[in-house]
């Protein structure tokens, strides 16, 4: 029996641990609270997870508790790996005390900390970018006469573009602060500090990538993305092929070099500036949100499963291309009580290839600035990455006329 451990799990987890169960493995997943893991997943994740041979509950943060729970399946366990942003530091450091396949624990921490990912950067030659670190508003104000507006500003630590904002003077960026105390997600491993920066004009692309040792990455390709206002991912194609197609390839691997990362997924996000691409963030974990999903439909080859078997020592293939897939994501138009959403046949007889649901009918929603804010996600198909996009935004348009709302005071999540 090979038994491969997952700590903790999110959208991209989840299909790949199904993916690990239909192989014929034994995934086992450890988190710390099942029910309100299966809260913050799109609904009927939970029917996916009961595909585990087992699930066990214990503090993930804990890497004497995990590897206590860990310790009767040693003889059978020969991968553990997460999906998931906040755990890819003790998921590595938990691989380094069993003695299993896992990336250098300080490669992690430099992706971990946004901060700190910069400074290596720079110090490395990769790229100059201004940014500097805060606590408070008026740190970030001193910051901020350094970097200029408009700036980025986020948590060092953070995932899920929770409590990113674009602030374009000093009193959006007091608005701001004022706005992440308000904010009730922030015990979702967020930091206390605040990574200042300066503001990237160009085309967003996340590159997708799996590295199976130092200096050696296989590019899954290329994703483009689409932002809000407030910096909420709305859309995703893939594959994409931009001009820049080779420069943005290059820059993400350079940087990837820079911090030493050497076994693993990882999602590169760039902007491609006047100035050629610039690193916006390495995520070393498999893209979430969407993205593996996207891949998947796409190519002969699942992402997750793929990474998994390449723990179990087996050779990696190149991804082959057939089609392209979109999605789009479903946001609240206003904060309250929803009274209705179309049905996963509605959207599905739209030409949907998939739909999730993140909320219900009875719950309520509110927009807190990340993508724990999404009602639900619209995923199609089709001859290329540009057809499906125009395919899933035409479905959204329309599956937003069977929502209703009741709008009410103080609505929470």
């Amino acid at each position: 029996m090979t038994l491969v451990a997952f700590v903790e799990a999110n959208f991209s987890g989840v299909d790949a641990i199904a993916a690990t169960a239909e192989a014929g493995y034994s995934p086992i997943l450890l988190t710390k609270n099942f029910e309100k893991l299966c809260q913050i997943l799109p609904r009927g994740s939970g029917n996916e997870l009961q595909k585990c041979t087992q699930i066990i509950e214990v503090n993930t943060s804990s890497i004497d508790d995990l590897v206590k729970v860990l310790t009767p399946f040693r003889a059978d366990l020969d991968a553990i790996c997460t999906f998931s942003q906040p755990y890819t530091i003790i998921t590595g450091r938990l691989a380094q005390r069993l003695e299993l396949p896992g990336a250098l624990v300080s490669a992690l921490e430099l992706g971990r900390d946004k901060f700190k990912m910069r400074e290596q950067l720079r110090n490395q030659g990769i790229e100059n970018i201004r940014f500097g670190l805060a606590s408070t508003a008026s740190e970030a104000y001193q910051v901020a006469q350094k970097v200029g507006f408009p700036l980025v500003i986020k948590p060092k630590e953070g995932q899920a573009s929770l409590c990113v904002g674009i602030c374009h003077n000093e009193s959006e960026l007091k608005e701001y602060f004022t706005r992440i105390g308000k904010n009730t997600n922030l015990n979702l491993s967020i930091s206390s500090e605040f990574l200042v920066e300066e503001y990237l004009h160009g085309s967003l692309f996340s590159v997708e990538l799996m590295t199976t040792k130092a200096r050696n990455h296989l590019i899954w390709g290329i994703s483009d993305r689409q932002l809000g206002p407030n910096g909420v991912e709305i859309a995703a194609s893939f594959p994409v092929f931009p001009d820049e197609y080779l420069d943005i390839c290059l820059c993400a691997t350079a940087a990837l070099d820079a911090i030493g990362f050497d076994f693993g997924p990882s999602h590169v996000e760039i902007i491609v500036t006047e100035n050629g691409p610039k690193i916006v963030e390495l995520n070393l974990r498999a893209g979430g949100s969407g993205i593996t999903q996207l891949m998947d439909a796409s190519t002969n080859q699942k992402f997750g499963l793929a990474y998994v078997e390449m723990c179990l020592g087996k050779e990696l293939n190149k991804p082959l291309f057939k089609k392209g897939a979109s999605w789009h994501s479903i946001l609240p138009l206003k904060s309250g009580l929803i009274k209705k959403m179309p049905s996963v046949d509605q959207i599905k007889s739209l030409g949907a290839h998939a739909y999730w649901e993140f909320k219900s009918v009875g719950e309520t929603c509110t927009d807190d600035g990340s993508n724990f804010s999404w009602l639900a996600q619209v995923m199609t198909v089709g001859e290329d990455a540009h057809n499906a996009s125009l395919k899933s935004e035409m479905i959204v348009k329309m599956a937003y006329e069977s929502i209703e709302i009741e709008h009410t005071l103080n609505a929470r999540s």
